[in-house]
């Protein structure tokens, strides 16, 4: 698989840890890609889950959705697969946000969604650490796992960003 899985970096880290569920961030394990790079290599061909993570610079727009029955059907599967069953009850909603000129729309976390809506405006520019769930007829299902704002984002040489 060309991305880490969200799966294999829980159990790396239950492994090593001690008893407790909390594993801290780190985005070096999300590899820097556009949208669009990361739903190309990981092609919704078939349905399923994907379980990937990867990050990208996105804009804010930040109208907002209720999770369709479908997609809340599918998040409920890659919570069971990751270990989480009980994470399912914390995406009820999705936000907008866009890559150029293509809208999309991503799931968070209940949690999350406040300081998203407090720190960005729409129009905002912000850096989007996804996990690729997976993919409900033909459409992928996206989750916001955590952001940053560009200037707390170390770019380094921007020639290691797929397009």
């Amino acid at each position: 698989m060309f991305f880490p899985s969200a799966w294999a970096l829980l159990l790396a880290a239950a492994v090593g840890a001690s008893d407790s569920k909390t594993i801290d961030f780190n985005p070096d394990d999300y590899p820097r890609y556009t949208v669009g790079a990361a739903l190309e290599t990981e092609a919704c061909s078939a349905d399923g889950i994907k379980d990937v993570l990867f990050s990208s610079q996105m804009r804010w727009q930040g109208a907002s959705r209720k999770v369709s029955a479908r997609n809340a059907a599918l998040i409920t599967r890659w919570a069971a697969h990751v270990g989480d069953p009980e994470a399912s009850a914390r995406y009820g909603e999705m936000r907008s946000l866009s890559d150029g000129r293509t809208v999309y729309w991503a799931v968070a976390p209940d949690g999350l969604i406040p300081y998203l809506e407090m720190d960005l405006r729409p129009g905002d520019k912000f850096i989007a650490y996804f996990v690729f769930i997976g993919c409900d007829r033909g459409r992928p299902l996206l989750a916001i796992e955590d952001y940053s704002e560009p200037e707390q984002y170390d770019a380094g040489d921007e020639q290691d960003v797929v397009i």
